[in-house]
């Protein structure tokens, strides 16, 4: 039982200024509720900064995989960036942050190690929405000899992409053309949410190939949407590089080989994990582009079934493979006669993969064929097939591949030598012989990346066309770029 001063020790301690038991008592619980607070304060402090450490560092891991992406050309819709990120890096449809000293990139996860929202991690148990924004500044200085004369919409995007329907003929372009953009220069935004139904992650993107600005003083160009697109378990849905496509096998040279294969687009997609990789299902959008008899392009805007694609893709500690299919329709109502309908399904298969050789080399590759193969080849060089004067549509066939070998000299220094090529089978009795019969492109360059994130490179490439006619058409190109990606938690 608790002993109770007297009255006469209370009068006592009072006059002394001597706090009571119970007093003292309070005194001592409040200052150790006071030090508790303020070491709790430190600790919460202190548990802040090491998520964003933590969580930066996963960034930073994750960057690591990846190389300045050959984005890619008009799309990858503008064309190409050197890289992609390297074969080992998790399976994931999307692009990429520059090169590294220790990986070797591979064109494009850029289009996926960047594409790829963040991962889910453990401070969002704390926290309940992550952001990180990020970008890439890029500066590019292109000769073309010959200039391709302002092609493709007069705005010199054939100056800067290689687009195979640029390369000139030999009775045309200029003699030669030198060209300074920076509007590869990129911004995005990532989040992650933690939802009742799991983590809920965005990918918003643009660049600057939106309407050109003009060149007489303030080059003012207008961002252009890239990538906007959310995932949420196993669904994929918004606008991305479609399910056909494989980033990470795409050539790590700076300009994109006229045989890429790429098109990013909107779509709904579903993935399924297995132990040795996955199978991915896409609804994607439609476009049927096809040629009159005459040999002009001709889009009747008439679809109404989606692009079905899948791909399995097999993965291993040295590499990955990937097969993609996909079944499409083309249609035209009264295109060339009013009231003539016609429509047609076709399809195409794409094989690729990339392979991890000696310490840090890798070979990439691909092969396609398809009827109609068409806009997801080439940027479009070849159409998807040609619709005649009854109205009616003829599937175009076509083959197209390439090959790249990046080798890195020491760990800083690195090359990289490509060649890539389509050809189509026209039928002469159905369109002109005016059309595109072949293109092929060749690469080789030197690329520095003094550290993580910073990229400079030489790049010279060689294109050539053939046309039905016999004309022929040949392409000098040489490039020097320096881009910078980064990231920061916000």
């Amino acid at each position: 039982m608790p002993l109770r001063p007297t009255p006469l020790i209370v009068a006592v301690m009072a006059l002394l200024s001597l706090p009571t038991p119970a007093t003292a008592t309070a005194q001592a619980l409040e200052a150790e509720l006071k030090a508790l607070r303020a070491e709790s304060h430190l600790i919460l402090q202190r548990l802040q900064q090491l998520e964003e450490k933590l969580a930066q560092q996963k960034i930073d891991a994750a960057t690591a995989h990846s190389y300045t992406e050959t984005d890619l050309a008009a799309d990858r819709s503008s064309p190409a960036l050197p890289s992609q990120p390297n074969t080992l890096t998790p399976k994931t449809d999307a692009p990429p942050l520059p090169p590294t000293a220790n990986l070797s990139p591979s064109a494009a996860a850029q289009e996926e190690a960047r594409h790829t929202p963040p991962p889910t991690s453990p401070e969002l148990a704390l926290k309940k929405s992550q952001f990180i924004l990020g970008g890439r500044a890029r500066m590019e200085v292109i000769g073309n000899f010959p200039s391709t004369g302002g092609s493709h919409g007069g705005d010199n995007a054939g100056d800067y992409y290689l687009f195979g329907s640029a390369v000139p003929m030999d009775s045309q372009g200029e003699e030669g053309q030198v060209t300074l953009s920076a509007r590869s220069s990129r911004l995005w935004l990532k989040t992650e949410t933690s939802t009742s139904l799991g983590s809920f992650k965005t990918h918003t993107e643009m660049d600057f190939w939106g309407s050109s600005g003009n060149e007489n003083v303030s080059n003012s160009h207008n961002p252009r949407l890239r990538h906007v697109y959310g995932t949420l378990g196993n669904f994929t849905f918004g606008q991305t590089s479609s399910t056909f496509i494989n980033g990470r096998a795409w050539p790590s040279s700076q300009l994109d080989p006229v045989g890429i294969l790429y098109v990013r687009q909107p779509l709904l997609r579903y993935t399924w994990a297995l132990d040795d990789g996955d199978i991915q299902v896409g609804l994607e959008q439609p476009e049927s582009t096809l040629l009159n008899s005459a040999g002009e392009s001709v889009q009747p805007d008439d679809d109404r079934l989606p692009d079905i694609a899948v791909k399995r893709t097999w993965e291993w500690d040295e590499g990955h493979f990937a097969l993609s299919g996909i079944v499409r329709e083309l249609r035209a109502d009264g295109t060339i006669i009013p009231d003539r309908r016609d429509s047609v399904l076709g399809g195409a298969l794409y094989a690729s993969g990339a392979v991890n050789l000696l310490e840090k080399d890798n070979l990439s590759l691909g092969l396609a064929w398809g009827e109609p193969l068409g806009r997801y080849a080439t940027y479009n060089a070849f159409k998807d097939g040609v619709i005649d004067d009854a109205g009616e549509i003829h599937p175009l066939p076509l083959v197209d591949g390439y090959l790249s070998y990046q080798h890195w000299w020491n760990d800083s220094w690195r090359s990289v030598v490509s060649i890539a090529g389509a050809a189509a089978d026209n039928d002469l009795d159905v369109v002109a012989d005016t059309v595109p019969k072949w293109v092929t492109s060749y690469h080789l360059n030197l690329g520095m990346v003094p550290q993580k994130n910073l990229y400079f490179g030489l790049e010279y490439a060689h294109a050539q066309k053939e046309l039905e006619n016999g004309d022929h058409g040949d392409l000098d190109r040489l490039i020097f770029m320096t881009s910078y990606d980064f990231e920061k938690i916000l």
